[in-house]
């Protein structure tokens, strides 16, 4: 999905960029995390919207507090992998996500929400079909199938128009772009993975 480009005045158009970006970037690394949670933050701010839910302790987080909740949060997440992988106590695996709740960001709707989150909501469906077996778990996979199915549906200017149907005030909002960075976003984001991630190797 193309994006319009952060230019010297903010409007709606740059408010749906930042969410969009959230979804893609919240979780990538932590530098990416870090930017998009201030990113959201500031935006939120600004336009009144509040989408994503930002923990009670980093509303008013700086940069560098920001990039050190999702470093926090990654080696919390590796912890949590590495629990499911060795089948860890259920108790222990619910003590883990307990503290990944605390560097977690969430979105109220279907469009911004992490890749992360759905897995997650979908893993909270799970339930055993037959007591004795416990081989027998089952999710409801409508969950991931809804997600992607709705955001192929899902174009710039429906998420916009989205917006502007709950908040019709945002259309004509705008702000200067450094009013952003006083605010404290960084001048210079990183580059977009997934660009880097298709761009043709040289030689």
């Amino acid at each position: 999905m193309d994006l319009p480009q952060i230019n010297d005045t903010v409007t709606v158009d740059d408010l749906v960029r930042s969410y969009l970006r959230y979804k893609d970037w919240m979780g990538y690394d932590v530098e990416h995390s870090a930017y998009c949670a201030m990113d959201i933050i500031v935006m939120q701010a600004l336009f009144g919207t509040a989408y994503i839910k930002v923990p009670a302790h980093l509303v008013a987080a700086s940069y560098e507090q920001l990039l050190a909740a999702m470093e926090e949060r990654r080696v919390t997440m590796r912890r949590y992998i590495d629990a499911v992988h060795e089948f860890a106590d259920e108790s222990d695996t619910n003590d883990i996500l307990m503290e990944l709740e605390k560097t977690s960001f969430k979105s109220e709707v279907h469009y911004f929400t992490t890749l992360f989150e759905v897995v997650r909501q979908a893993a909270a469906s799970a339930h055993q079909v037959e007591e004795d077996d416990p081989k027998s778990i089952v999710i409801d996979e409508s969950i991931i199938e809804d997600h992607f199915e709705e955001m192929d549906e899902a174009s710039f200017e429906s998420i916009k128009a989205f917006i502007v149907g709950e908040h019709p005030k945002v259309e004509f909002m705008s702000f200067p772009t450094e009013r952003l960075h006083r605010m404290g976003l960084p001048r210079t984001a990183p580059a977009d993975p997934h660009e880097q991630a298709t761009a043709p190797s040289g030689g």
